[in-house]
């Protein structure tokens, strides 16, 4: 993999995007596509659009989904601890001691998975498999006054991890198997397309769904492509990938 493109990868991997709140890696991805596609756009949904040869035809679609599985918070206490729930499919056991950046008000916030010190639990919960129930995010904060002013109910998070590389041409990072398909249909500059005219309208999409329905979104895409907004918007539900796994470049 040539050094531009494993810059953007990891730049796409790392920025944080849960489902729902995909506007920093859409950010990212469209800021990569600027750098060749003839129109770059984002749509009422929050999918994201770079174009080549528009004039011609047929139009050829390719996709890829940038969401990612996170936390939310659900609840504040009064010593300015947060409860959360997941986002996608999750093995609660990864959670234990984690860090986390959430998306708060004023940018992201740091915090840590905690739970019940095995010490002070009796011996037959020392056994029972963690649940999302059962921690907490601990943010610093000493009152729920303070933590309100940082984060509310409904914010989401993602695990602190930044991309990892491994030797063999390998990395290691949380949702790789959702942007790299993303990563991957942006990868047409390789082709050449900014530097001689294709035979075909290209469109390239960062959905905010995943790849597997996207026969089913064609027909939406057809009609959100009138109508128009700014490359900032909102980002809409989507759904949810598997963990961290390593995977040869």
């Amino acid at each position: 993999m040539d050094p531009r493109s494993l810059q953007f990868l990891k730049a796409l991997l790392d920025s944080p995007g849960p489902s729902s709140f995909e506007v920093l890696p859409a950010r990212a991805w469209r800021q990569e596509a600027t750098s060749f596609a003839e129109r770059v756009d984002a749509d009422v949904s929050g999918n994201s659009f770079a174009t080549v040869n528009a004039q011609a035809t047929p139009r050829v679609m390719l996709a890829g989904h940038i969401d990612e599985i996170g936390v939310m918070v659900t609840y504040i206490d009064d010593e300015g601890y947060l409860s959360f729930d997941t986002i996608g499919g999750w093995d609660h056991q990864v959670f234990v001691g984690q860090r986390v950046q959430l998306l708060g008000r004023g940018g992201l916030v740091s915090g840590v998975i905690g739970k019940k010190a095995i010490h002070l639990m009796e011996k037959e919960d020392r056994d029972k498999v963690s649940k999302a129930d059962d921690l907490w995010i601990d943010i610093g904060a000493t009152s729920r006054k303070e933590a309100d002013g940082r984060v509310r109910v409904g914010d989401a998070g993602v695990l602190a991890s930044q991309v990892l590389e491994f030797p063999n041409g390998r990395i290691v990072s949380r949702s790789l198997d959702n942007r790299v398909g993303a990563f991957v249909v942006l990868e047409q500059r390789l082709l050449g397309v900014a530097s001689q005219p294709l035979p075909w309208y290209l469109v390239s999409l960062a959905l905010i769904i995943p790849v597997y329905l996207v026969l089913t979104a064609i027909p939406l895409f057809l009609a959100l492509r009138a109508v128009k907004v700014g490359t900032d918007s909102p980002l809409a539900p989507a759904s949810s990938g598997d963990g961290e796994r390593a995977t040869r470049l």
